[in-house]
């Protein structure tokens, strides 16, 4: 029997196609799985760069219209100091304190009211700065003052109000004792 060691041609034949689909397969998975990682990062690498790009031309934009954005600026500004009340707007929280302050002062002394007290806090807490005020005056000058709270030029909330006849100037019972709480918005920049 010596037909029988023999393997048909075309089994031999197979064999090698079949090993080099195995190993053209085997090398094509390495190539992806090498490449895939590189795609992502290529990708996100190409998405940066587009908002890198995006971001600059935005940049040069501002930087072209500089001219017409100061003007803008300008007209903004103009347009709010006509207006009757503004909030205030600082560097820092001690300048807005000192501004108010005065201005607080001012408005008494037209008010013809006199001021035994007048502390402005400095807090970091919020964006309003408190007010206390301690004064003595007569009714028409509380009211004056009142009014002029509500006319300043910076706006000025008043949060609480307590007045009581003075009881060290029993000669002159029109004059009161007054205690106002208020606060002021502020924008420090």
């Amino acid at each position: 029997m010596p037909g029988a060691d023999r393997v048909p041609i075309a089994k031999v034949a197979a064999r090698p196609r079949s090993y080099a689909r195995v190993v053209w397969l085997v090398a094509l998975a390495l190539v992806i799985v090498a490449l895939v990682p590189q795609t992502r990062e290529w990708r996100a690498r190409e998405t940066r760069i587009t908002a890198s790009q995006a971001q600059l031309q935005e940049l040069a934009n501002v930087v072209q219209n500089q001219a017409a954005l100061d003007s803008l600026i300008q007209r903004h500004e103009g347009d709010l100091a006509l207006r009757p009340q503004r909030v205030l707007r600082s560097r820092s929280r001690a300048l807005a304190a000192s501004a108010l302050q005065s201005m607080v002062q001012e408005m008494a002394e037209a008010s013809n009211v006199t001021v035994t007290r007048l502390d402005v806090a400095n807090s970091v807490n919020s964006g309003d700065l408190p007010i206390t005020l301690s004064a003595n005056g007569d009714i028409f000058g509380l009211a004056e003052l009142l009014r002029q709270f509500r006319a300043a030029r910076y706006t000025v909330v008043v949060d609480k109000m307590q007045a009581q006849n003075n009881s060290a100037l029993r000669g002159a019972p029109d004059v009161l004792q007054i205690a106002l709480s208020l606060h002021a918005p502020v924008i420090v920049q």
